[in-house]
């Protein structure tokens, strides 16, 4: 090293230094990625609790769906068959449709693989705090001529402190283009009640 030229001895210098912050970026975003990964086996593992638990309520409502559909199928007038309807709703314990439908869309939000409503409780505090640490410390930019993720991770950042994703002004992402979102994580950012966890898609 000593004896080369001094402007060679800077270059190759500037290089070792370039390469071995790359390699340090590298290593952190595998860490966090290992992080992340192990939060979504939480969550699943808390899904699948979840769905052992409440296993009874969707055998309930099968068979109300069942019920209505016998009832339906009774012989008689609209009259008749309605009040065979409410009978099987009464046997079912309830006579308000609302609950039942309420029922069944909680069903539907954790059915399927969609993990995605138990992601925030395993991803917020350390997961979240080192996510913004990251994005505080180092320039992240779009490998194409894409810059939606840049723009979400602006908004994000800009509005860390904000506890649930309604509160942020819509014309924040009135020209960010959210159509790559998937339709699991799509359902629960329109649900007011699960906006929050559009922050962990980040």
């Amino acid at each position: 090293m000593k004896e080369l030229e001094e402007y060679k001895r800077y270059t190759l210098a500037v290089a070792f230094i370039t390469q071995k912050y790359a390699n340090i970026l590298d290593d952190i975003g595998e860490m966090f990625v290992k992080l992340v990964k192990s939060r979504q086996n939480k969550a699943r593992d808390k899904q699948i609790e979840y769905k052992l638990a409440h296993s009874k309520t969707a055998c309930n409502l099968i068979t109300t769906l069942k019920d209505i559909m016998i009832a339906y199928k009774t012989e008689g007038n609209k009259e008749e068959r309605f009040d065979a309807i409410a009978e099987a709703l009464k046997t079912q314990n309830t006579l308000n449709p609302d609950e039942i439908i309420n029922k069944c869309e909680i069903h539907n939000t954790y059915a399927g693989d969609n993990y995605f409503p138990f992601a925030w409780d395993c991803i917020k505090g350390k997961c979240r705090v080192t996510l913004f640490k990251v994005l505080d410390n180092v320039e992240l930019y779009s490998t194409t001529q894409d810059k939606t993720m840049e723009d979400v991770i602006t908004i994000i950042r800009k509005n860390r402190k904000l506890a649930r994703l309604e509160k942020i002004p819509k014309e924040e992402f009135k020209d960010v283009d959210l159509s790559w979102i998937s339709e699991k994580w799509t359902k629960l950012r329109v649900q007011p009640t699960y906006t929050r966890y559009l922050y962990s898609v980040i």
